[in-house]
């Protein structure tokens, strides 16, 4: 019979250490469009209303609007200078080592536990896959990144073209609360991506390598886990105890770690070495 084997647990440590990280690139992005787009809101809106037509359809003075334009551009080149692709890839690249150092300890801690000895396998695609995880990560920022910055132009456009005071603009650019619509300012929702990436990112990696170094052991199936933390799918949590083998995967084809934000793991099945 097989060895009842320890539960596996998710990298929180290191998720929680990507989204301050993701975070701290947020408030870049943030403190350069309060310094080119927010400290100019004031003289912006002054200007539009100066020009403001009183009994007809509000037309915005082709120079405000180029120079607004010139004021993204500012923002744009500024986030480009304080947030590099070197600095994002050092980042990136650091959190893959480390999910792969964790991954690694775990997967060496059941199999030596379930079959008695440390297996040791070569992994000539290891570096391929963190590689991967870097690249696509540095894009998922920058287009993070791109995101607010679009968000606060539609913010400042929308804001011109109704005539609203600077402050409920840099309110719904910048602020710490809800607006009267229930809605939270663009650098909150800035934020909670950062956070979203962070913890969809690190728990799809350490996935995929549990996956590809049980496959590499000659594991062909595993059991369904799931970490119980509240925010489980219904279906994971049936598929709880289930077995599946890596080929097929669930019942929609999935493995544990697959759909976004899913904590679940693989606990590998070793009948097969064991005979």
């Amino acid at each position: 019979m097989a060895k009842k084997l320890s539960k596996m647990s998710a990298p929180l440590g290191i998720e929680r250490d990507y989204q301050t990280k993701l975070r701290k690139i947020t408030t870049k992005v943030k403190d350069v469009i309060s310094e080119e787009i927010v400290m100019n809101l004031e003289t912006i809106m002054l200007e539009t209303e100066a020009l403001r037509p009183r009994e007809d359809s509000i037309r915005l003075d082709q120079t405000i609007g180029e120079k607004v334009a010139d004021l993204f551009k500012a923002t744009e080149q500024g986030v480009s200078s304080k947030v590099s692709d070197y600095e994002l890839s050092q980042i990136t690249d650091g959190t893959a080592e480390q999910i792969s150092a964790w991954n690694k300890a775990q997967i060496t801690m059941v199999m030596k536990q379930g079959l008695g000895v440390d297996i040791y396998q070569a992994e000539p695609w290891l570096a391929q896959e963190l590689q991967i995880f870097t690249v696509n990560n540095v894009n998922l920022i920058k287009s993070s990144n791109a995101a607010f910055l679009k968000q606060v132009e539609t913010v400042v456009y929308d804001g011109m073209r109704r005539g609203l005071r600077h402050e409920e603009i840099a309110k719904q650019i910048l602020g710490s609360g809800k607006d009267e619509l229930g809605k939270v300012s663009k650098f909150k929702n800035a934020k909670n991506r950062a956070n979203l990436i962070a913890r969809d990112q690190v728990n799809k990696l350490n996935g995929q390598l549990n996956e590809l170094r049980q496959e590499n052991a000659g594991v062909k199936s595993y059991i369904w886990r799931t970490n119980v933390d509240g925010r489980e799918r219904a279906s994971h949590n049936h598929w709880n105890g289930m077995e599946f083998t890596w080929a097929k995967g669930s019942p929609i084809g999935t493995n544990p770690g697959d759909e976004i934000q899913c904590r679940c793991y693989a606990e590998p099945v070793l009948d097969d070495l064991l005979k």
